[in-house]
């Protein structure tokens, strides 16, 4: 959809959540996402009350949207269950990489303030459960000796969380590129090898 066909509030959420992605949550000032949306400052509090507010309505967003795409890949029946863990991972792990600004965003109140109350923290302890049955129901099963599935989940979260949204720690040890998609189908790929037969 055009820019000219967005409503102004429309603009001023897309600006949010891109700027946040891009930039990262330091970034975002009402002067800035006024200048990316094309309208005035006095506009962002028309429509959403207060930056604070909008911050919080583009964070809510892109957590409702991050929400829907684990159990769609994992759902995938013309997929074994191998072929979807590996979609699944490298697409988790694209989408951070294109995006840490968002990814950092939603870690921002579990790491800086150690609130573990947040919308994002909630759901995604419902994911790492949504995750766990499904992957139980397909019978799934840990190839690490005395490993459970569970133990072996939190280890492939945090190996796909970490190089994703911190890509400037990792890369020049690695000597890849994250953004680089056959980069990231080697590592899902290397990492669901260590865990799964």
């Amino acid at each position: 959809m055009s820019r000219e066909k967005l409503s102004s509030r429309e603009r001023i959420y897309l600006a949010t959540v891109k700027i946040i992605g891009k930039e990262g949550i330091q970034a975002l000032t009402t002067r800035r996402i006024a200048q990316e949306a094309g309208v005035n400052i006095a506009a962002i509090n028309y429509y959403f009350g207060s930056k604070d507010k909008l911050l919080e309505e583009a964070l809510n967003g892109t957590l409702n949207e991050m929400a829907d795409f684990p159990s769609d890949l994992l759902d995938v029946e013309a997929l074994e269950v191998p072929a979807r863990l590996q979609a699944f991972f490298q697409g988790l792990m694209g989408s951070m990489v294109k995006y840490p600004g968002i990814a950092r965003a939603h870690l921002h109140a579990p790491f800086v303030n150690s609130d573990f109350s947040t919308p994002f923290v909630l759901r995604f302890q419902e994911f790492l459960e949504d995750i766990h049955t499904k992957l139980k129901e397909k019978g799934v099963r840990v190839k690490v000796k005395d490993m459970d599935l569970r133990m072996a989940i939190v280890q492939m979260i945090s190996a796909v969380i970490l190089p994703a949204v911190f890509t400037q720690m990792f890369e020049p040890f690695a000597e890849s590129d994250f953004k680089d998609p056959e980069v990231l189908k080697r590592y899902v790929a290397g990492l669901l090898d260590h865990y799964f037969e």
